[in-house]
């Protein structure tokens, strides 16, 4: 079985044409439980990033739909954009500088799947987490992240085109 990532800004159509790594697996060692720096939620974290969720937070754990952004050092580094369940990433797509990985996850990393329509599904989870986060920002008037919210879920959506 093989780990998909594709190009951030490439089509995952590659696939079909047996293109299926188009950039390195993000890495995830260590991916540890973390405190999210403005809401205290707690959610996965890998190789000790500081998380951002935005989401619900049940028993002070990230649960459901969200987005997870990460940083270092106080810099933006990735984000994952799908489901997570007791603060754990299980579903969607993690965005980094060098593309895309999706699928289900454990510790925070992409477990293997040649399945296309896990893809897909994954793609289309973190395109509505994505949407979602655009209405945060839009309700709150913040024009500017609500754009560029809107402007991932339509790039995420298009991944399996």
């Amino acid at each position: 079985m093989t780990t998909h990532t594709f190009g951030r800004f490439g089509s995952a159509v590659a696939l079909a044409a047996g293109l299926a790594l188009l950039a390195p697996a993000p890495s995830a060692a260590a991916a540890d439980l973390a405190t999210d720096r403005s809401g205290g939620c707690r959610v996965e974290a890998p190789d000790g990033l500081a998380p951002q969720w935005h989401g619900a937070c049940r028993g002070g754990l990230a649960e459901g739909r969200g987005v997870v952004r990460l940083f270092a050092g106080g810099q933006f580094r990735s984000a994952f954009f799908g489901t997570v369940a007791g603060g754990r990433w299980r579903f969607g797509v993690h965005a980094t500088d060098t593309g895309y990985a999706a699928g289900a996850f454990d510790a925070a990393a992409p477990l293997p799947s040649d399945d296309r329509n896990t893809l897909i599904r994954a793609f289309d989870e973190a395109a509505v987490a994505a949407e979602d986060l655009a209405e945060t920002f839009a309700r709150a008037g913040n024009k500017a992240s609500a754009a560029h919210y809107r402007d991932m879920a339509e790039r995420l959506a298009g991944q399996m085109d």
